[in-house]
């Protein structure tokens, strides 16, 4: 099987055992990885996080958002522009909005947008990670073209404990995280 046929099916079957999870797993698994996160010194050293907005089959990101912006961080989320993502600051859910194409909540384009390579920690959403670091994304590219260019980051995959596997099959485009949390 090549890498896009093995990719796809651990999707698939990542899918599956998400779907599988109730509202209070996911919101269990939250606490225990905010609870990672706020004991990471390297991450919390950073001023400025990344973080993104969950999709339903994601790990819930709220409570860590509004934890980590009581800590006094800026606050960034992603915005697709084309083939890109760029970094808004979050400015409450007033001034977000529903992204068309994937239906994940955004900043307006009117709030900050993060200066390139300004020193950040970000949380990384994905299908699947290993322990080493390893990361299967949606399929977009859209993170892995972002870290690329970024390099004055710490990278820190977050998941559901049964989105952790033992391998998975990258390529020279996939990037790895610094660590990975499970929840």
């Amino acid at each position: 099987m090549d890498t896009l046929e093995a990719k796809k099916s651990l999707r698939k079957e990542i899918k599956s055992l998400k779907a599988r999870l109730t509202e209070s797993q996911k919101q269990e698994a939250e606490e225990i990885v905010l609870g990672g996160l706020l004991r990471d010194k390297r991450f919390m050293s950073c001023q400025n996080i990344i973080a993104y907005s969950s999709l339903p089959d994601e790990l819930p990101t709220s409570k860590i958002i509004s934890e980590l912006m009581r800590y006094g961080h800026n606050i960034y989320l992603p915005v697709i522009i084309g083939e890109n993502i760029e970094f808004h600051l979050y400015e409450g859910v007033e001034n977000m909005k529903e992204e068309v194409q994937f239906g994940i909540k955004e900043p307006l384009q009117s709030c900050r947008v993060l200066p390139e390579n300004e020193a950040v920690s970000i949380i990384v959403p994905g299908i699947a990670f290993t322990t080493t670091g390893k990361r299967l994304g949606r399929g977009g590219g859209y993170y892995d073209r972002y870290l690329t260019k970024q390099k004055n980051s710490y990278k820190v995959g977050v998941a559901f404990k049964c989105q952790c596997v033992t391998d998975i099959p990258t390529d020279e485009f996939d990037i790895s995280m610094d660590k990975v949390l499970f929840g």
